[in-house]
């Protein structure tokens, strides 16, 4: 076991735990086992503490307030929710355990997904992070002068990029339109693909939390109708899929507009691919680039 490994795990009292490594791309994901499972973290050097607290406090709250089962942060021995180690910053949740439902998608599952979807949109539009949110995925991350369509896009999609315009035109416009009114905009998870969606027996759960921030609940749907397109059912799945959104918050946003927003979870790729330091984020996510382009074009 690493040394940064052991140390962080001293911090919660874990004397005598085994970790195994689950994954290792910005973050380094381990298994771990003592008196009961959990999943460590150590995160990126350039992760930002300011981020990790609003994750962990929404995961917190999310527990605490809805019946979603999402991973339940556990704080150190000190009571603080990120613990400092040889120079990381690191995060320890409750082990959730299931399988992807991708392997086991049916239209009963599909619905429930939208059931959950929804109700996490429903706390997020009344729920207030106690910390400033750093990452906020709002129309100037995404087209302000500063964002990667404006400063990057063009010399990384190269002849691509102005068969992208039309596309980007109406994201633009989309979300002008919306503003960031608490219906439309607040926390997000950002990812939800069926790689985080795990099944145990008849629970459903939602992981990896890494990337939530402030944003629209569109592209949260827009993630992830792009997953049940995968399927050759793909049309009654994404019905059931939007029958169980309604059913918890009322209404289901429109399907141009679910459509236009998977502009912006694309850009979202785009960048994460395009501008990782990682090589194996690039090696193993570039196989998906000429589809995304194809799609946005």
């Amino acid at each position: 076991m690493p040394d940064t490994v052991k140390a962080a795990l001293l911090l919660y009292g874990l004397t005598d735990a085994k970790a195994q490594l689950l994954r290792d791309y910005e973050n380094l994901v381990y298994q771990v086992e003592a008196d009961q499972t959990y999943a460590l973290r150590i995160c990126s050097d350039d992760s930002d503490q300011e981020q990790l607290l609003t994750e962990v406090e929404w995961l917190a709250a999310i527990r605490a307030e809805t019946d979603l089962l999402v991973p339940k942060p556990v704080p150190n021995q000190d009571g603080n929710w990120v613990s400092h180690v040889n120079g990381r910053m690191c995060v320890l949740f409750e082990w959730l355990a299931g399988e992807p439902v991708s392997e086991q998608m049916s239209g009963a599952i599909a619905r429930r997904i939208g059931e959950m979807m929804a109700t996490l949109h429903h706390h997020a539009e009344h729920y207030r992070p106690r910390h400033p949110v750093e990452s906020r995925f709002d129309y100037d991350y995404f087209f302000g002068d500063q964002s990667w369509w404006q400063t990057r896009a063009s010399q990384r999609l190269s002849e691509d990029y102005q068969s992208l315009l039309p596309a980007v035109k109406k994201a633009q416009d989309l979300l002008k339109y919306l503003g960031e009114s608490p219906a439309h905009f607040g926390m997000s998870h950002t990812d939800i693909h069926f790689g985080n969606v795990l099944q145990k027996g008849d629970t459903l759960a939602i992981i990896d939390f890494g990337d939530c921030g402030l944003g629209y609940y569109l592209t949260d749907l827009a993630v992830t109708e792009a997953e049940f397109r995968d399927y050759p059912e793909a049309d009654s799945l994404i019905q059931n899929f939007r029958e169980g959104y309604r059913q918890v918050r009322g209404y289901v946003p429109n399907e141009k507009d679910i459509r236009t927003a998977a502009v912006m979870a694309s850009l979202l790729y785009l960048e994460w691919v395009f501008e990782s330091e990682n090589d194996k984020v690039r090696e193993d996510k570039a196989e998906w680039l000429p589809d995304i382009i194809a799609d946005l074009q």
